[in-house]
């Protein structure tokens, strides 16, 4: 079947075009004057984009070494040069799943892909500068809440 591609003007938050998502439909361009919306409606494009599991972008994981061999990486997100952080949490992980949090410039969401959770640290200006506080750090964590309550405090 022929994928059906659409523009949504005065987007507001993204209402119409979450249905029009779900509904298989592909965006092709969003407008929006007022700045909230626009940040409410850029979580919602990267929540689809991260669990779109078909996307042609490459995403490049580089793990990031670490004594307790935690599945920590660097994320290098091949649509406009974003890097950003990822870490594999157990599935008893008490996070919820799918839910934005956002924390001085940084933003991030646990998603389940696949049977494993992941917590990802969405890209911004100051993650280049982030990655290298945590690195310096993560060696001396030793259980997953401990790398967990690293990021966060990091951020």
């Amino acid at each position: 079947m022929k994928q059906l591609n659409y523009i949504d003007l005065f987007a507001g938050a993204g209402g119409l075009s979450e249905g029009f998502i779900r509904a298989g439909f592909k965006p092709i361009a969003h407008v929006e004057m007022n700045k909230n919306a626009c940040d409410t409606f850029k979580t919602r494009t990267a929540y689809h984009w991260l669990k779109d599991l078909t996307r042609q972008e490459i995403i490049i994981k580089t793990q990031i070494s670490n004594k307790g061999n935690f599945g920590i990486y660097a994320n290098y997100y091949n649509l406009k040069d974003k890097k950003g952080v990822g870490f594999q949490l157990s599935k008893d992980s008490d996070l919820p799943n799918e839910k934005l949090f956002r924390k001085n410039d940084f933003e991030y969401i646990v998603f389940d892909l696949s049977g494993q959770k992941e917590f990802f640290i969405l890209p911004n200006d100051s993650i280049v500068e982030y990655s290298n506080r945590v690195v310096s750090k993560i060696d001396v964590c030793k259980t997953e809440k401990e790398v967990l309550d690293l990021l966060i405090e990091e951020m």
